[in-house]
């Protein structure tokens, strides 16, 4: 798994003013030294020449900070509706007349205080500033990011300043705030797999099941944004006729802020020619001894009877096994966990992997209790 520092980081720049006595309500004294911010105009860095091009997942084919990534657009490309709460502070403490909450002014293309709420900078010297850039109506991560334009993912995807950096509070220039993405978020593609067969995906972190934005890629791959210090995604997929896997990707510590996690899972095909069953798996494929000698293996057992097989990708089958004791079928999974005779049950151990054309259950029916 690939892990990327987000580049994609944005800049606010303010534009401030001399205010008058009459517009405020601090003192003479804080009259004189205090400026007042008019407005932030926010721009993503990398948008323009003279700055940084590189992406999150520069170099790769993932769509992250491309146009199938709706997190991707310049400011403030929808994101008119966004508030934007600032803080500035006067050394290491909030400044008192240093805190609002700005709203997008389409006509000025910045954000503004109300006319009751303004906001100063303390004096001429270098503070530092804090900020966050949010949906009005996000008040955590949701889980469920799924729709088709992509607009859930992209309410999840606040933005934020987190107030290490200082700026030189001089009227005459616009000083500039740089801001980065508040959560982590994870990118990833499923190879060698059959699209229109996924029901559904999901993500598991911390006890929390999350399902993400479908980039709608011809390789499927999706986006799901996640808090900070997540680890070891579970991805869980469900086939339309409802095999269920899963797979834990392994990843060097927790997830972290303004940084998006990149891999890829590969489809395992193992082909009973000329059928196709997919398991899932990353990393180097394990390959099954299938031959080509008939199109589905022959299953023996005791004639006349029919047993229930049950797989470790939660499907069943039922098989009946001839007078001679064999049933050749296409089967439900590749691993067989425990069956069913009768009513009566047997767990396997060890499971029966359906490595070779003829497996033989006549012990594991045997022994069914």
């Amino acid at each position: 798994m690939k892990k990327y520092k987000i580049a994609a980081w944005a800049f606010l720049l303010l534009g401030m003013g001399a205010c008058s006595e009459n517009e405020q309500t601090v003192s003479p004294q804080d009259t004189q030294e205090n400026v007042r911010v008019d407005g932030i105009t926010a721009r993503l860095y990398g948008r323009d020449a003279s700055a940084s091009t590189s992406t999150r997942a520069d170099g790769d084919d993932y769509v992250v900070n491309k146009n199938a990534d709706p997190t991707s657009p310049d400011m403030p490309f929808g994101r008119e509706k966004w508030l934007l709460d600032v803080q500035i502070y006067d050394g290491n403490d909030p400044y008192q007349y240093g805190s609002a909450t700005m709203h997008y002014v389409e006509a000025d293309f910045r954000w503004e205080t109300l006319v009751s709420d303004s906001i100063f900078f303390p004096n001429y010297l270098t503070q530092q500033v804090a900020c966050r850039l949010y949906d009005p109506a996000f008040t955590e991560i949701v889980k469920d990011q799924r729709d088709a334009t992509g607009e859930i993912l992209f309410a999840q995807d606040v933005l934020i300043q987190n107030g290490d950096s200082t700026i030189r509070v001089v009227p005459s220039h616009a000083p500039a705030i740089y801001v980065k993405h508040a959560h982590s978020m994870f990118d990833f593609r499923l190879m060698n797999v059959d699209k229109t067969r996924i029901s559904s995906i999901s993500l598991e972190v911390d006890g929390d099941v999350y399902y993400p934005y479908d980039t709608q890629q011809t390789v499927p791959e999706y986006l799901v944004i996640v808090p900070v210090g997540s680890s070891e995604p579970l991805i869980k997929v469900v086939t339309t006729d409802g095999a269920q896997y899963e797979q834990t990707v392994e990843m060097e510590g927790n997830t972290e802020v303004n940084i998006c996690y990149c891999f890829t899972l590969h489809g395992l095909e193992l082909t009973l020619s000329p059928i196709t069953v997919v398991d899932w798996v990353t990393g180097e494929a394990l390959y099954a001894q299938y031959t080509a000698v008939t199109a589905y293996p022959t299953f023996y057992g005791p004639a006349g009877v029919t047993c229930t097989l049950f797989f470790d990708n939660g499907l069943s089958q039922e098989i009946t096994f001839n007078d001679r004791g064999e049933a050749t079928v296409k089967p439900a999974g590749r691993t067989i966990i425990r069956l069913v005779v009768n009513g009566k049950e047997n767990v396997l151990s060890p499971p029966v992997v359906l490595t070779n054309m003829i497996i033989d259950l006549t012990e594991e029916i045997d022994a069914a209790v």
